[in-house]
């Protein structure tokens, strides 16, 4: 505090008088809180549509992976069930990362294929807070089965059932 006071004592009485009344003035004291609460809510909004996006993003992959294990566990595919699955994607434009090869298991009368897949989306406004990506994820399973047939075969080996009449 003493060096406050020495320049105090230095400057003339209407500095001094300038100084308390700067001191005192407290017109503009709400520019700083309303400029805080305006770059909170630019962040917060912000927030809301980078969330959206990362929605979005997150059901068109979920789409894609529920469609291209759907076609490849039909009993009908005759094509190999992890090709059809990497064409989806790769056809799709979404441009998603496999996290692991897909699973295709076909036991002649079921197919089960799932996957697992994930994209990065980069922000727009999460990044004045920090955060630079979001990620979307999607996990999709099918399995097409038929249970155990059993055919019948009956012969009618009666009279009624020869050709030529009845006996």
């Amino acid at each position: 505090m003493a060096p406050f006071r020495e320049f105090l004592d230095r400057v003339s009485v209407e500095s001094k008088l300038r100084l308390a009344k700067f001191r005192a003035d407290e017109e503009g004291g709400l520019i700083v809180f309303a400029l805080f609460v305006l770059v909170s809510m630019l962040v917060v909004g912000g927030m809301a549509v980078d969330f959206m996006r990362q929605e979005n993003q997150r059901v068109v992959l979920q789409g894609v992976a529920d469609r291209s294990v759907l076609s490849a566990a039909s009993l009908q595919q005759e094509l190999n069930g992890r090709a059809i699955v990497n064409d989806y994607f790769a056809k799709s434009g979404v441009n998603a990362t496999l996290l692991e090869e897909p699973l295709f298991e076909d036991e002649g009368n079921s197919k089960r294929v799932a996957v697992r897949a994930e994209k990065e989306l980069d922000t727009f406004f999460l990044r004045l807070i920090g955060i630079d990506t979001l990620s979307s994820a999607a996990t999709a399973n099918a399995i097409e089965a038929t249970g155990k047939v059993e055919i019948s075969l009956v012969i009618d080996v009666t009279a009624s059932m020869r050709s030529g009449g009845s006996q």
